[in-house]
């Protein structure tokens, strides 16, 4: 084992591990949806991608990796949506979002499987040779992220807009 090398396995747990205790401590906070501005974060993230793939164009497997990870991404945003409560506030009419647990442990559960599913540099320094396949997992992340993000946008928009109608 390389110098250090026990530093770089555990790091990035332990920044995972502070980063949720942080949002667990605030998971059932009720926050306020700004459905006029949920378009916002969905346009920075489209930008910054289209940039990278602009940058560094995909072969054509990647562009369909890019595009299943949009699919999935989607599936997993929409579901982390669905998990989400939602109430009406009567006195200023505001629509009323909190975490929910479980959506919470459902992000924590895809943090660890990729972890645990994508070798890191580990496997590198142990004298495995980097995979060809590593750009192909880029862009099945970076569609991925792009699809959860618009996913669940477009899930919490729905949810919001249906909660005020009734």
């Amino acid at each position: 084992m390389q110098q250090g090398g026990w530093l770089q396995t555990i790091l990035p747990f332990v920044i995972i591990a502070v980063v949720m205790a942080r949002r667990w401590k605030t998971i059932d906070k009720p926050v306020a949806l700004r459905t006029g501005r949920m378009w916002i974060m969905p346009a920075i993230l489209t930008v910054l991608i289209g940039a990278m793939l602009y940058a560094m164009p995909p072969a054509p497997l990647g562009w369909g990796v890019f595009a299943l990870g949009i699919v999935v991404g989607s599936a997993v945003g929409w579901q982390r949506a669905r998990l989400m409560r939602f109430h009406l506030d009567e006195e200023s009419g505001a629509v009323i979002v909190r975490q929910s647990p479980l959506a919470f442990l459902f992000i924590v559960a895809l943090f660890l499987a990729r972890r645990l599913l994508i070798p890191g540099r580990e496997a590198q320094a142990a004298g495995q040779v980097a995979s060809a396949g590593l750009p192909l997992v880029t862009d099945a992340l970076l569609g991925f992220a792009l699809g959860m993000i618009i996913g669940m946008r477009i899930e919490m928009w729905r949810r919001a807009k249906a909660l005020r109608a009734a």
